[in-house]
């Protein structure tokens, strides 16, 4: 079995490397770091244009279709370079959520926007206990007539600052769901908390009450479970 980089992987990681000598060097990084936002918009822009945002994303969706070894590349560079920013949040925990378990009519409105640039996502797994078992999930869901009414805390949240839409799993009383909330509407409170990395920014979200619409049960209960088990089809072998 052939466990090398395949050409194209090569390539990937090559272009990735050299774009990102070019626009993110060290006194760039600090800039961001210190920026409010933790980021630059411009440069997250180029992202776009380059194909990085939707690298996981099928190609019906605006993205490239690739798979998690590309991704695991791409993440990689960004390390290197240690470039601050919410790829991870957005790409890998709020995109692959939508993408593993959200609508088509939740696919086709978010993962496009996402790969886009347009519009940044993330997902609130953590609550008071730290514990990355769904069991330990507290937070409620209870119906409020056409949709839900969400109660609790999460904490750490990743760059839901600048998220414009969160990935928010929470109990209803048939069982673990997982919904899409606005940050910005009423009854969701953000705080910012700070973690050993400061390159990255993080958020207390707080749900007062607050009402959401809920995706369809099948496919919140999809997307918890298969996220935690399964890779999209795609490139995953390495060599010919």
């Amino acid at each position: 079995m052939n466990f090398s980089f395949s050409e194209d992987q090569v390539l990937l990681r090559n272009s990735v490397r050299a774009a990102l000598d070019e626009q993110c060097p060290p006194a760039r990084v600090r800039a961001m770091m210190d920026d409010e936002r933790g980021y630059d918009e411009a440069l997250w822009g180029e992202m776009a244009k380059l194909g990085w945002l939707g690298l996981p994303f099928p190609e019906e969706q605006g993205g490239a279709g690739l798979g998690l070894v590309e991704l695991a590349l791409v993440l990689e560079e960004m390390g290197r370079a240690a470039y601050p920013g919410p790829y991870f949040a957005s790409v890998v925990l709020g995109g692959l959520g939508l993408m593993l378990g959200g609508s088509p009519a939740q696919k086709e409105k978010w993962l496009p926007a996402i790969a886009s640039g347009q519009a940044r996502a993330s997902a609130a797994l953590l609550e008071d206990g730290l514990d990355w078992d769904p069991a330990a999930t507290a937070a409620t869901a209870t119906r409020a007539g056409d949709g839900w009414r969400l109660t609790g805390i999460k904490r750490f949240v990743p760059w839901a600052h600048v998220a414009d839409v969160v990935l928010v799993p929470a109990r209803a009383p048939e069982g673990l769901r997982l919904f899409l909330v606005d940050p910005r509407e009423a009854g969701v409170t953000l705080a910012p908390m700070v973690g050993i990395d400061l390159g990255n920014r993080w958020s207390e979200l707080r749900l007062s009450s607050s009402d959401r619409s809920r995706p369809s049960a099948t496919a919140a209960r999809r997307c918890w479970s298969r996220s935690r088990t399964r890779t999209p089809r795609s490139t995953t072998r390495r060599g010919r």
